[in-house]
């Protein structure tokens, strides 16, 4: 990669920072709610929701998934909610200073509210639906339920859209893959050629009309 040793030593920080983080908290969370599971396995009265794991489903008992999935999946809502709103207030602040001093800074905010704005999208929304349908629905309405799972399976096709379907990714791995940079390379003189074909022909087509 043409990219500074610096650059490269950042960006792999940040990697293993975000890595940590999306196995180290749902580890967290698993781990708390085991430790709940083996800890209140014999107590028939109690006001603790025991997780239940593997009893009911190969997962969270349905009747405690709003306490260890669903309101943990509100909280990173918040969170994302949270986020956002500082990176608005970033972005209004800039507004008030002059453009030269403030573009650089500017867009970088603009790609992380973007960024934000995408996850809000795919992982937010189908949550707040879903801790309303709990309260209004329960669990009655099975469709409704099968609905969301497709959508929650889904999310990592989103995902991969958000962070890999990019520009800048696309020329790393022609930069550092030469079939990639053939193959890609021919798709798109072909397509600009079937454009300017396809443009050229509705040229003629006017022209004779006239």
């Amino acid at each position: 990669s043409l990219a500074p040793a610096s650059s490269r030593s950042k960006g792999y920080k940040k990697f293993m920072r975000y890595t940590c983080f999306g196995f180290g908290v749902p580890t967290v969370v698993v781990l708390i709610a085991i430790s709940i599971d083996v800890a209140c396995k014999d107590l028939e009265d109690t006001w603790v929701y025991k997780p239940l794991y593997g009893q009911d489903v190969c997962s969270v008992a349905k009747n405690s998934a709003l306490y260890y999935v669903t309101l943990v999946n509100l909280v990173l809502y918040i969170i994302n909610l949270i986020f956002s709103g500082l990176v608005v207030k970033t972005l209004c602040d800039f507004k008030q200073d002059t453009k030269e001093a403030a573009s650089a800074s500017s867009q970088k905010s603009r790609g992380r509210y973007t960024l934000y704005l995408k996850l809000f999208v795919i992982m937010g929304i189908t949550w707040i639906f879903e801790l309303i349908a709990w309260f209004a629905a329960g669990e009655d309405v099975k469709w409704y339920w099968s609905v969301f799972d497709v959508y929650n399976i889904l999310h990592a096709v989103g995902i991969f859209w958000i962070f890999v379907c990019k520009v800048e990714i696309k020329d790393q791995l022609q930069e550092k893959y030469n079939i990639l940079k053939q193959t890609w390379g021919t798709h798109e003189k072909n397509a600009y050629h079937l454009h300017r074909r396809g443009r050229d022909t509705r040229s003629s087509e006017t022209k004779s009309e006239q």
